[in-house]
């Protein structure tokens, strides 16, 4: 009976999902999951937790690269750590997700100030910069003497 109720637990691990990118969420499930498993007599594995949560969080992106991180420092395999950076880098996407929402119109003014300026840069670049005699092109090319000094075809061609 104690093997069924622990291959059981085991099972039920597979089914712990994050939810909209929730990783604090996703790690309270896993804590009342081992904490039902402890209070039944069980000890699940402390790397099983942290396989549990590095595979659902792996599948966003921006935790993706967070795990990465921990796992190129070696701070991976602590399961509190993991948690920590997890959580505070869900709190900074959140933090930057609000100020950018709250802040469209100051963010639309700025586009278009940046827009503004691009042109007028643009503008200057063709005052300060002169076309060096592109404006000199012959309208057609029937005259030959002004096509052959426009002419960019190899030699080779010509024969």
């Amino acid at each position: 009976m104690e093997k069924i109720t622990k291959s059981t637990l085991l099972n039920k691990v597979g089914k712990i999902h994050m939810f909209q990118d929730n990783i604090c969420k996703l790690i309270t499930n896993i804590n009342k999951h081992w904490a039902k498993a402890k209070s039944m007599g069980h000890t699940l594995s402390e790397i099983l937790k942290v396989k549990m949560l590095i595979d659902q969080a792996r599948y966003i992106t921006s935790y993706h690269h967070c795990i990465i991180t921990l796992e190129d420092t070696g701070m991976a395999s602590n399961y509190e750590v993991l948690c920590a950076a997890l959580s505070k880098h869900q709190d900074s996407m959140t933090t930057q997700t609000d100020h950018r929402a709250s802040d469209l119109k100051s963010a639309q003014a700025n586009l278009a100030d940046r827009q503004v300026k691009n042109e007028e840069a643009y503008c200057r670049a063709l005052v300060a910069y002169p076309d060096n005699g592109l404006s000199e092109l012959p309208e057609t090319f029937d005259d030959e003497a002004k096509a052959k000094k426009h002419d960019f075809t190899p030699d080779f061609m010509h024969k």
